[in-house]
């Protein structure tokens, strides 16, 4: 090993009741979510996570080294689920005699509501798509008892079809045409999709950094169209190499994303503007083992990057 710093586990146990995130870090006293491991956490460091249901989107903040990677590890034969959704709380209100029930859609601080921004749909422009917003789906999900539910775009769809949802126009309030078998949808778990990732750096070009053994869903980003270009949304998946390398991921599930799953390559043209140039070195990452289903628009996307396998 090259690495200058001592490598450590860094223990993660949201179910344990003495977790804290300001404790060590440690099996007697772990920290609470995955974040707060990744703020510490250096090249020949272990992120253990032991199981639980993660709400948070994971931005690891440095890079490991070849020899030495900051490896993200599920613990052995736990399952260890990390969500960009959240259950809804607020109280549903229900139309008379009928299945469709409406509920406020919450706002997390510093993240667009997804459900107030349109989907690019095929063969449309970013900018074309955000001036006809009204008639575009949106970048939602909702899901019941872990299934997927139907957006549609049209309340009279929403009448005639179970299992849809529709938001308001300013996309604050839900509208939900529930299954017949749901009487009370606060006696159930309803989630829906508030961030863009899972698992995405801030910075650009981290490398040598692995994720194992995770179920990771539910994800709001964008559809890819012409990413290429200047004003377009950038490859951008649930979870987000960003223009990294040497990266391993392995062994895990990824799936419901809105439109991606995993992004290995080079963003696009409105990343190389945001002021982080990449590092050229774009790539050479493992991918193996995993499960990658049910995303929107696509599994694994990567242009602009050498070496994967």
């Amino acid at each position: 090993m090259n690495s200058t710093f001592p490598c450590r586990t860094w223990v993660v146990n949201r179910e344990n009741p003495a977790a804290y995130d300001s404790n060590p870090g440690t099996e007697e006293k772990p920290l609470r979510t995955i974040m707060a491991a990744a703020k510490h956490a250096c090249p020949g460091d272990t992120v253990l996570v032991h199981a639980g249901t993660y709400r948070e989107t994971v931005v690891p903040v440095r890079s490991g080294e070849e020899g030495c990677p900051i490896s993200y590890q599920a613990a052995h034969g736990e399952r260890v689920v990390i969500k960009g959704s959240e259950v809804i709380t607020s109280k549903w209100h229900q139309r008379a005699s009928s299945q469709i029930f409406t509920t406020s859609i919450p706002v997390m601080d510093g993240v667009p509501n997804p459900f107030a921004v349109p989907l690019i749909e095929k063969g449309q422009s970013y900018i074309q798509t955000m001036r006809e917003a009204a008639t575009h789906r949106t970048l939602g999900q909702v899901f019941l008892e872990g299934l997927p539910l139907d957006e549609v775009d049209r309340p009279e769809l929403l009448e005639s079809m179970p299992g849809t949802w529709l938001p308001t126009e300013n996309g604050t309030q839900l509208l939900v045409h529930f299954p017949i078998w749901v009487i009370d949808p606060a006696d159930h778990i309803v989630e829906i999709t508030l961030r863009s990732a899972v698992f995405r750096p801030e910075s650009r070009g981290l490398g040598h950094l692995a994720i194992r053994g995770f179920i990771m869903e539910h994800a709001s980003n964008q559809a890819l169209t012409s990413f290429w270009e200047k004003g377009s949304a950038p490859q951008q998946g649930l979870i987000s190499c960003r223009s990294g390398h040497h990266w391993v991921i392995e062994n895990n599930i990824i799936r419901y994303a809105k439109s991606i799953g995993l992004d290995m390559g080079s963003e696009g043209r409105m990343d190389d503007l945001d002021g982080q140039a990449t590092t050229g070195l774009v790539g050479y990452h493992r991918i193996l083992g995993n499960t990658i289903s049910d995303n929107g628009q696509g599994g694994i996307c990567g242009l602009g990057h050498i070496g994967t396998e």
